[in-house]
């Protein structure tokens, strides 16, 4: 594979994640999702294995994308229903304003702080 073509690869994916992270940071998930999802993405995949690999390759993806779809649809069904769950990525960037307000104690004018079980030291063993 000719390295300027993987470059090219390299910077069309990286500009496109960046505009969907862009737009879906600002609360404009339909946009961010209207572009990853864009039809003019995917051309330009097809495209880039047709000229790669030819024909048979780039029919092979697309019969994949098709097969593979329900697979996707479980996973985006996964991750709507964890993510709220769990928080799973609850402090690995705790910059992030919606960690750091989730981050003050749990505590309701009902619950008193010893019953608290999302306090530390609520939890830890003594």
């Amino acid at each position: 594979m000719d390295p300027k073509l993987l470059a090219l690869y390299f910077v069309i994916g990286g500009l496109v994640v960046s505009v969907v992270t862009y737009f879906g940071s600002q609360g404009k998930s339909e946009l961010a999702v209207f572009i990853a999802f864009l039809p003019g993405t995917t051309l330009i995949t097809l495209i880039t294995i047709y000229l790669g690999g030819g024909t048979g390759a780039a029919v092979s993806y697309a019969k994949s994308m098709l097969i593979l779809l329900p697979a996707w649809i479980l996973y985006v069904v996964g991750v709507i229903f964890l993510l709220p769950r769990f928080r799973l990525f609850r402090g690995s960037f705790p910059h992030h304003e919606a960690d750091i307000a989730d981050q003050a104690p749990h505590q309701t004018p009902e619950t008193p702080a010893s019953l608290d079980l999302l306090q530390t030291d609520a939890i830890s063993p003594h």
